[in-house]
């Protein structure tokens, strides 16, 4: 039996929408060119690779990390690429912390396709996430001030991630006792 290979099907669509955009951009010149297109190969990969069926749960959640994280850092690159909301590739400088919520969320995925098992994945989730969240309004100088008065009006940010750490930490406690006890 033949099995249907979504992701191979994806790569395939776009590389005719790549080509059909390339004779297009000939006829009209003031379409953007590859020049400003290129993240969407970063698109293209990640989608083809999460709609591709599992092999197996490791090579799922595996897949699930890369694939996410290609996802959205196409995305985000496009965001720049495009020019969408005024935005250039010299303000990457000051949104650098995206990409650190970009893999939290890459983990995340893992944590979630792996069937919620792999408590580490999730800690390493909100580690990523929450660095990002905290580092980027620093990035901005959006804070100012002694690292306390920073640390104070950072807490709305700083609060949920480090309780995501504690319920982490006592999730994995709880499963690795449980298990030892043969439940």
């Amino acid at each position: 039996m033949r099995t249907w290979q979504q992701g191979i099907n994806i790569i395939g669509l776009g590389l005719l929408v790549i080509g059909g955009w390339y004779v297009l951009s000939r006829i009209a010149p003031e379409l953007p060119g590859f020049a400003r297109l290129w993240p969407m190969l970063f698109l293209m990969a990640g989608l083809a690779i999460l709609v591709q069926p599992p092999n197996g749960i490791r090579t799922f959640a595996g897949a699930a990390w890369i694939g996410v994280l290609m996802l959205l850092t196409g995305l985000f690159l496009s965001v720049f690429s495009l020019g969408f909301a005024d935005l250039t590739w010299t303000d990457t400088r000051e949104l650098w912390p995206v990409f650190l919520i970009i893999v939290g969320i890459s983990f995340y995925a893992v944590f979630v396709r792996g069937g919620k098992i792999g408590a580490p994945f999730n800690i390493v989730s909100i580690l990523f996430c929450g660095a990002g969240a905290i580092l980027l309004p620093l990035s901005f100088g959006v804070l100012h001030g002694t690292w306390i008065q920073q640390a104070w009006q950072m807490a709305p940010v700083l609060l949920p991630v480090l309780i995501g750490i504690y319920v982490s930490i006592g999730h994995i406690i709880r499963f690795s006792t449980s298990s030892d006890n043969g439940l």
